[in-house]
């Protein structure tokens, strides 16, 4: 896991061990969408840790 900024595309984890991706950066506000769920705006508050990149992503095969 990375400590770095989050970017569209990376997988991240945020509170209790939720994952989900990052689909959009607007005016510098994070919104995610985990499986089964509705894009949302991540609360400022809320600690992303990026778990995978995008790249990582796409070198394993892992698109969802």
């Amino acid at each position: 896991m990375s400590t770095q900024r989050p970017q569209v595309g990376d997988e991240v984890e945020y509170g209790d061990g939720h994952r989900a991706l990052v689909t959009d950066i607007r005016e510098g506000h994070v919104w995610l969408r985990a499986n089964g769920r509705q894009e949302w705006e991540a609360p400022a508050e809320v600690t992303l840790t990026v778990v995978r990149t995008r790249t990582e992503r796409i070198a394993e095969g892992d698109l969802w």
